[in-house]
């Protein structure tokens, strides 16, 4: 049973849009429900160790290319850190999950879930795929 959710997004333009146009757009109506439009990474920082049953990220990529195929980094990028991992394991509770909506590019999920940086951090890998991705703290 769902008890709380904190959303956290960065554009409150992107909620907005949602509102009135997506049939889910009432999401933020239910009490259970709080809204913080605010840095993610910042957000996680500050959050009391253990708090969270779930965490779902779906966030941006943190890198694109350009025409001549330089990488530019995005605003994005620090959600997919060390320190940011570091503080999502934190703010699990024990048994807790973790949930990473990445884009489907095919040069981004290698480098995000290569699987090294997040073990790393403290999550105990279930399996790896392209496709589908499912960790869990453990």
């Amino acid at each position: 049973m769902v008890e709380h959710v904190d959303h956290v997004d960065l554009d409150e333009g992107v909620i907005s849009v949602c509102r009135d146009y997506f049939s889910w757009g009432k999401a933020w109506d239910d009490p259970r429900v709080k809204l913080h439009v605010a840095d993610g990474a910042a957000f996680i920082r500050d959050v009391e160790a253990g708090s969270y049953d779930v965490i779902i990220q779906d966030s941006s990529d943190p890198f694109t290319w350009d025409d001549d195929g330089a990488v530019i980094d995005l605003p994005s990028g620090v959600l997919y850190s060390q320190s940011h991992f570091e503080n999502l394991v934190r703010v699990l509770s024990p048994g807790g999950a973790l949930n990473l909506q990445v884009s489907a590019s095919a040069k981004i999920a290698p480098f995000l879930f290569g699987c090294d940086l997040l073990t790393f951090c403290g999550f105990g890998i279930d399996y790896c795929r392209l496709r589908l991705f499912k960790y869990h703290r453990t």
